[in-house]
């Protein structure tokens, strides 16, 4: 069929515009879709809380953020079960404030962090009910004014909070129970967590994942290179694997304490994380350094 050249232009040049067209919507879309990290500096205004009350102040935590640490200590409960079972946990739950200020929280995003000797637990899906906690604590978040850009659009943003699940315990260390250990557990849900991990210094350009790829690495280096047997140990021909809880103080001072294994070795474990250099010290939620713990496994094998 023939098209007269000018027309056939026209058609050409209107697929063109159309092409562009449906980029441009993409784009725009793509952009309408976006949050942006509550901690950006492309946020110009967090959200605005309505109607709750703050019950918890923090000196340097902003309104927002004082915000929800209320809401979460007013609205915390320990689950009954988990507590009896002494199940601790830090649960962090990612959140996203749309540009209409209301929250939604993915409940298969939701992390939950453990002590090492509860990951079993965790496995076997025991913090089923923590998990539910938190989700629902966040789940019924009322409604905010939303988070505006520098140009004072409206826009919609993501964040993660961290709730503590953490078992009270006396002088003994032994737990407590029953309402005064709940009225405990209540007291600790606000308390300090790290958010940022501590790190090697001159690592400051890594991500986070390769950060904790460099730390893996620094101890598994110092590890091979200051290993020895402890004579003593050789000698009864004990073997076995020592559990190391390497902490990086609030100086990033580091210090090994061995928890289990067998307890001939455990000297010798520890003498390994003597004299190293110092890290940069982690961060809590609320922008202070604090202790971190790492848990280590040691290997202690003698040859046939």
């Amino acid at each position: 069929m023939y098209i007269c050249p000018i027309i056939y232009h026209i058609l050409k040049t209107m697929r063109i515009f159309i092409t562009f067209l449906c980029w441009g919507f993409f784009t725009l879309a793509q952009a309408q879709n976006t949050t942006i990290d509550l901690k950006s500096k492309n946020v110009a205004q967090e959200p605005k809380c309505i109607g709750i009350k703050k019950s918890v102040q923090k000196e340097g935590r902003s309104d927002f953020w004082q915000c929800v640490d209320s809401w979460v200590y007013d609205h915390f409960s320990y689950p009954q079960e988990a507590f009896d079972n002494e199940l601790d946990a830090t649960v962090w739950v990612p959140f996203v404030i749309d540009k209409k200020g209301v929250m939604t929280v993915n409940k298969d995003s939701i992390d939950i962090s453990v002590p090492y000797d509860k990951e079993k637990d965790l496995e076997k899906g025991k913090y089923k009910r923590i998990k539910e906690t938190s989700y629902h604590i966040f789940a019924n978040f009322p409604k905010v004014t939303p988070a505006k850009d520098s140009k004072g659009k409206v826009i919609a943003v993501k964040g993660s909070y961290p709730i503590s699940f953490e078992i009270p315990k006396d002088e003994d260390k032994n737990p407590i129970k029953g309402a005064e250990g709940l009225a405990k557990a209540h007291e600790k849900v606000l308390a300090p967590v790290v958010e940022e991990i501590a790190y090697r210094v001159g690592t400051e350009h890594l991500s986070k994942e390769e950060k904790i790829a460099d730390i893996g690495s620094f101890f598994r280096a110092t590890i091979q290179r200051k290993l020895q047997y402890p004579p003593a140990a050789l000698e009864l021909g004990i073997s076995g694997t020592v559990v190391v809880k390497v902490v990086v103080d609030e100086k990033g001072k580091i210090t090994g304490r061995a928890v289990k294994g067998p307890k001939e070795l455990w000297a010798g474990a520890e003498e390994i994380f003597t004299n190293l250099p110092d890290f940069v010290p982690a961060i809590d939620q609320y922008g202070a350094p604090i202790k971190a713990t790492i848990v280590i496994p040691i290997r202690y094998s003698i040859a046939e």
